[in-house]
């Protein structure tokens, strides 16, 4: 009785910030990035709390983590996915690190994994935050010019208009 007691608001603390985090899928990258870190905050002491009642081996509180863990999970893949913030790979990774850390069934973790995997490389792969503007211009730039035919003429327009990015890059470096 004393453990229902403590357990089921736990449980329903939990499952209320759960909701509120899915409440945000379909609104824009921010909302994501904001419902993940908010359900990060919110959870972390209460699964804290939940573990040392009941424990980890318990299936209420692997049901929980684990659905915890893939919302936070979800927030930020859609924020990376829908972002054109220049630092969203550090932002995500952020929260797919967690995500990780508290996923307890073999599939939530397999997925957690995964994901943070794509997005450490994009983390690894960014450009120093001084840069990123310009390397985000030129990432566009050769979106344009591989639907290009590889002519001499295409080849100069890619250098003419990679150019001043370029020299902003190169004096910022």
């Amino acid at each position: 009785i004393i453990e229902s007691k403590r357990v089921n608001p736990l449980l329903s603390k939990i499952e209320s910030h759960i909701s509120e985090a899915k409440a945000s899928k379909g609104k824009d990258d921010r909302a994501r990035l904001n419902a993940g870190n908010k359900l990060k905050i919110a959870s972390k002491p209460l699964l804290s709390s939940l573990k040392a009642i009941i424990g980890e081996s318990d299936t209420r509180y692997q049901i929980v983590a684990d659905k915890v863990s893939q919302e936070i999970l979800q927030c930020s893949i859609d924020y990376y996915n829908d972002t054109s913030d220049l630092d969203s790979p550090a932002k995500a990774l952020s929260l797919c690190e967690f995500a990780k850390t508290i996923a307890i069934g073999g599939a939530a973790k397999q997925r957690c994994i995964e994901n943070y995997e794509v997005i450490k490389k994009a983390f690894e792969n960014m450009p120093p935050i001084e840069v990123a503007k310009e390397a985000k211009e030129i990432d566009s730039i050769f979106v344009w010019y591989r639907k290009q035919k590889k002519t001499s003429a295409n080849g100069l327009e890619l250098l003419q208009k990679t150019r001043d990015s370029l020299i902003s890059i190169k004096e910022k470096v």
